[in-house]
This record gives C-alpha cells, structure tokens and sequence, in this order.
C-alpha cells in the first residue's frame, strides 16, 4: 500500500514540476515579447501593464 501511495506522489510531483517548467517558460516568452514590443513602440513603455494597447 504504501510502495502505490509513493508512486501515486512521485507522479504527482513529477506533475507538477512539469507544470512549473511550462508556466515559467510561458512567463519568461511573454516577458520577452514585452521588451521587444517596448523596445519597438517606446510610446508604450510608460504603460507597462498595456504594452500592445492601441496596436
């Protein structure tokens, strides 16, 4: 029984970290979009929270 509950938390955690890694990529190609866009329109870097508004 518990040899099937550590397996069931390994795959849960393997899961999750995978989740994480795909989130952190996610976050850092959106991050990157941002400073590209920025460095394009400088209009838009005094409203970094709306970095394409108006495109």
């Amino acid at each position: 029984r518990n040899f099937f509950l550590n397996r069931i938390y390994k795959a849960k955690i393997e899961e999750a970290e995978d989740n994480l890694i795909k989130d952190t990529s996610r976050l850092l190609g959106a991050v990157k979009q941002y400073f590209q866009l920025e460095s394009f329109i400088p209009e838009y870097a005094e409203k970094p929270f709306f970095p394409a508004k108006g495109l």
